[in-house]
């Protein structure tokens, strides 16, 4: 499929290495079936959610109660994208999905006590084996502190902080990332779903997601708030706030073997260093009686 690249010589010059290949976003899902209609990459320019909270759900009203942090619609901010062409091997199932939870201080320490967490310095978590690390980044490009509670990773933020997605990519794939942010998409601000096209991580490369997806060359940053005034919240559901989202497809016709999936990671974990039973078994065909026979 022949795809139009914009230009990118008007950039600032601060954006334009950004621009070449943190922020490339995937053509529409139409680059996958022929016939199925017009590329997604028809952009437009998306309005901030409503102010105020007099039209909320039952679920978003339920917020105005809950402790701890929320993502909200942040500042605009310039982030440039331009549509590259890319096929997944498999339309709808990722090679590896991988989650992160996220809450101020005392609610990350109230998981890591109920889950019985280990606190670890500023971290890049890598997803499941595949050469590729997601991280949680403040404004000066820190990592954020983190927690691993249980079989969850928990990243400690800060109200009014903002914040953006991290990714880098150690292996020689090129990879598409489709991310959410309290179940969110972060494209186009719905409910999140592996149907839904992401951003490219170049092979050996790294990729910044920094908020909101308004128009190819804005989005609203990704700032901690309160669940109450989370983007989540004020656009009708508060009930996913403090997750994010992960979902890593390779190319088709690429050999996926550095990007191991969750089954050869199992594979490994269990592969057994003495498989042989305890005792010596006859050759095939003999009777266990034969040798008594004889003698």
């Amino acid at each position: 499929m022949s795809i139009k690249l914009p230009g990118s010589g008007t950039l600032p010059r601060r954006t334009h290495a950004r621009a070449a290949f943190l922020t490339l976003t995937i053509v529409g899902l139409a680059a996958l079936a022929a016939g199925c209609g017009a590329s997604r990459m028809q952009s437009v320019a998306r309005s901030s959610p409503t102010d105020g909270h007099g039209d909320l759900s039952e679920d978003a009203a339920s917020a105005e109660s809950r402790p701890g942090l929320g993502t909200s619609w942040g500042e605009t901010r310039h982030s440039a994208i331009r549509p590259v062409a890319f096929e997944r091997a498999n339309p709808t199932t990722p090679t590896v999905v991988a989650t992160l939870y996220y809450d101020d201080r005392e609610g990350v320490e109230a998981m890591a006590g109920r889950l019985r967490g280990n606190r670890i310095a500023e971290a890049a978590f890598p997803v499941a084996g595949i050469g590729v690390t997601v991280s949680l980044r403040d404004g000066s490009g820190d990592n954020l502190p983190a927690v691993h509670a249980g079989p969850r990773d928990c990243v400690v933020g800060e109200s009014g902080s903002r914040y953006v997605l991290h990714f880098r990519n150690r292996s020689d794939l090129l990879l598409e990332i489709v991310a959410s942010v309290d179940g969110l998409d972060v494209w186009d601000g719905r409910p999140a779903s592996y149907a839904k096209r992401g951003y490219l991580l170049r092979p050996r490369g790294e990729l910044t997601i920094d908020g909101w997806r308004r128009s190819d060359v804005e989005v609203a940053a990704f700032r901690f708030g309160s669940v109450r005034d989370s983007y989540a919240a004020r656009m009708g559901s508060a009930r996913n706030v403090g997750v994010i989202g992960v979902a890593v497809f390779h190319e088709r016709g690429a050999n996926p073997g550095g990007a191991r999936t969750e089954d050869e990671v199992c594979r490994r974990l269990t592969a057994d260093p003495f498989p042989g039973s305890k005792y010596a078994q006859p050759p095939p065909g003999t009777r266990s009686d034969d040798w008594d026979r004889r003698r």
